[in-house]
């Protein structure tokens, strides 16, 4: 993207006096800085000289504990993605005690189509003291180029969201239709950008450029362009643009922009499916699910949902796969023959289980089926329905074993439901008299394949959950095991060492594979942990055949504390450590209460474990996959020291930030990455064998 510097510095201005930042005010720099909202974050603040407040290794998403964060650090400002805030409001509502912290003075949404009822539940928390704005902009046009205030247009009828606004920012904007002629007042056009803020146009593409930067016709100017933004929008009778839809239908579905012809295009592929169209459904919570309605070709009985969604798995990203197929005589069509998507029935969102959808069967499975309709957002749960195959993703699995946990009065860890993703095996466990003294620190993610299996250990906080999209990535054929922290259930003792973990890890794991070659790895400081295993293996005379750090970082060398200046002279021995900010903010936490006992107990003894570690030197296969964004807290390069510890070091870097690299669309190359490594390398020691 070319964006001119006039363009960003006319933003920078106009968001000071937009959202009446001044110097005493506290901005959170929410967003990875390869996304524009940073530029929002960072710029008006430094040239009107507030603060910016960074995030460190102990931030969390959790409601209780990111709003404690904020209060801490007596943030005034957040720049939030709508998704994000719509997850924060269902979590306060949700939750006894929480309250918006009283340095908290403005709220700025962007991104994503912000849900009116989200809005009125946010009411009953900010009341009239903390401002909230939804802003609307894309890339091409310098980050925003509206904005709407709700509490400045009382007089505005919200409807299932909340509106685009005025035109802000000196950006010009008009609606036309297809003929590039003005639309009528109250009447729906695509959006075009113009003025100020407008960009050059992409980078080393003149083809897409002229496509979508079009001549401005009118003005006098030739080399005045309109953006054509795609997205569909109407003048209200007050005067704010409303969104309307995408003149594509795009849609964005947990933050991706997900295009509904290419997932068409896919299905079209399946034998003897006629006819395919997907749209995408918004559940009350604001949450959206995509759900596929298909015709087939006369004769040939329907594919059932279970054989489409495989079949899209194998080819597109998890995302991508819509939560609910629908099988139709034939699609409805306007009076042009075109499908009229507005006359498509209303999703059920039927249950995606290959087993008969079944009532429960208890009163402790009833009240599970209702946890799940109000967190899913969806009526007809069967007992035997995945809750991943029905749009679960992690998100909602922390809300969703947030709640079973309040209900019985317990902590649940999150890798509960890779062992009883359905309410039948969930409540089976749950029900069983002492189940928490069956707690094993190896979760079987994706246990099949013929492929070696792949061992990986959780980072700071314990879970491993945050494996799945990779676990989906790797395909059917590759064994996956995550390793949890012992204590998550809030039953038993934290192990207190890397050593001691490593250990017990080892002894989980020869259950599956009671010999080597081992694949072991792990995410963040659970790389570290992994490493360690490995140094245990070999000194039991097993092989391991690859280390696999996701981007771990190995720390600072400093010399070990001994009264013998000698030892100074020896190697210098490496400790991991968390920044103390991380530990401050741990501790500070504790110490308030607010923090989850079992969770507070796991991340206080990881990064203490992690503080007193000490990294030695490993002569076998380590592969580093780390991150492209470097985090603005290091200097140099954070990674270096691999190279000393670990002589057979390869480095593989993906594209994303830290938490990026785990989840889509960033986690798809992690994966390739991982699968050819471990196809070599299984490979050589075939033959070395024979």
């Amino acid at each position: 993207m070319l964006l001119p510097h006039r363009g960003l510095a006319n933003h920078n201005r106009c968001a000071v006096a937009l959202y009446d930042m001044v110097p005493s005010d506290r901005v959170l720099q929410f967003s990875s800085i390869s996304f524009d909202i940073a530029i929002e974050e960072i710029f008006p603040a430094l040239i009107c000289g507030a603060a910016i407040v960074l995030k460190n290794d102990s931030f969390s998403l959790q409601a209780g504990e990111f709003l404690q964060f904020i209060e801490e650090r007596h943030v005034s400002v957040l720049d939030l993605p709508t998704a994000f805030w719509h997850e924060l409001v269902h979590q306060l509502d949700a939750s006894d005690g929480i309250k918006l912290p009283d340095c908290l003075r403005l709220v700025i949404l962007g991104g994503e189509k912000a849900s009116a009822k989200v809005y009125r539940v946010w009411k009953k928390f900010a009341g009239d003291r903390v401002r909230l704005i939804n802003t609307y902009g894309p890339t091409e046009a310098s980050v925003i180029v509206s904005a709407f205030e709700p509490a400045r247009f009382p007089q505005v009828a919200l409807g299932d969201s909340l509106p685009l606004g005025i035109p802000v920012a000196n950006a010009q904007v008009v609606l036309l239709d297809e003929n590039l002629t003005p639309v009528a007042d109250g009447q729906a056009g695509e959006l075009h950008i113009g003025g100020l803020p407008l960009a050059r146009g992409y980078l080393n593409h003149p083809e897409l450029t002229a496509k979508k930067f079009i001549p401005d016709p009118f003005s006098h100017d030739p080399a005045a362009r309109l953006y054509k933004t795609g997205d569909m929008a109407r003048y209200s009778p007050d005067g704010v643009l409303e969104f309307q839809g995408r003149v594509d239908f795009q849609v964005k579905i947990r933050g991706f922009r997900v295009e509904p012809g290419e997932i068409e295009a896919v299905l079209h592929q399946y034998p003897h499916l006629a006819e395919a169209v997907v749209v995408s459904y918004e559940h009350h919570s604001g949450d959206k699910s995509l759900v596929a309605y298909t015709v087939w070709s006369p004769g040939y009985a329907p594919a059932s949902p279970d054989e489409l969604r495989n079949f899209l798995k194998q080819r597109l990203p998890e995302y991508m796969v819509p939560a609910a197929f629908i099988t139709m005589d034939r699609l409805p069509l306007t009076v042009n023959g075109k499908v009229d998507r507005k006359a498509l029935p209303q999703p059920a969102l039927a249950p995606v289980s290959s087993l008969p959808s079944a009532a429960p069967q208890d009163e402790f499975q009833a009240r599970l089926v209702g946890i799940w309709q109000s967190v899913l957002g969806r009526k007809d749960i069967g007992i035997h329905d995945n809750f991943f195959e029905m749009g679960g993703y992690s998100i909602l699995a922390a809300r969703l074993m947030h709640r079973i946990g309040q209900t019985l009065g317990t902590t649940l860890p999150l890798a509960l439901l890779f062992q009883a993703p359905s309410i039948a095996k969930l409540s089976a466990i749950l029900q069983r008299d002492g189940w928490s003294r069956h707690w094993s620190s190896l979760v079987a993610i994706q246990p099949s394949g013929t492929k070696p299996p792949l061992f990986f250990v959780h980072g700071v906080g314990g879970n491993v959950l945050n494996l799945r999209p990779l676990s989906l990535r790797l395909g059917a054929d590759y064994p996956l095991y995550g390793l949890q922290a012992q204590g998550l259930d809030g039953q038993q003792p934290c192990l207190s060492s890397l050593e001691e973990m490593a250990a017990h890890y080892i002894k989980e794991i020869r259950a599956v594979q009671p010999e080597g070659p081992y694949f072991l790895g792990g995410y963040s400081l659970g790389g570290v942990i992994g490493y360690e295993m490995a140094q245990q293996l070999s000194a039991d005379g097993e092989e391991v055949a690859l280390v696999a750090l996701l981007d771990t970082y190995p720390g600072n060398i400093k010399p070990e504390t001994h009264p013998w200046f000698d030892m100074l002279l020896s190697p210098q021995r490496l400790f991991v450590e968390l920044p103390q900010s991380a530990m401050d903010s741990i501790r500070r936490k504790i110490k308030r209460g607010r923090v989850n006992p079992a969770l507070k107990n796991v991340l206080l003894n990881n990064t203490a474990a992690a503080n007193r570690y000490v990294l030695r030197p490993f002569d076998g296969r380590v592969a580093l996959f780390r991150a492209a964004d470097k985090s603005w807290r290091n200097s140099g390069d954070p990674y270096a020291l691999w190279t000393t510890l670990a002589p057979k070091l390869e480095t593989h870097v993906i594209p994303g930030d830290h938490r990026g690299i785990l989840y889509e669309p960033r986690v798809a190359q992690l994966a390739e990455r991982l699968r050819t490594r471990i196809d070599e390398i299984s490979a050589s020691c075939e033959l070395a064998i024979t």
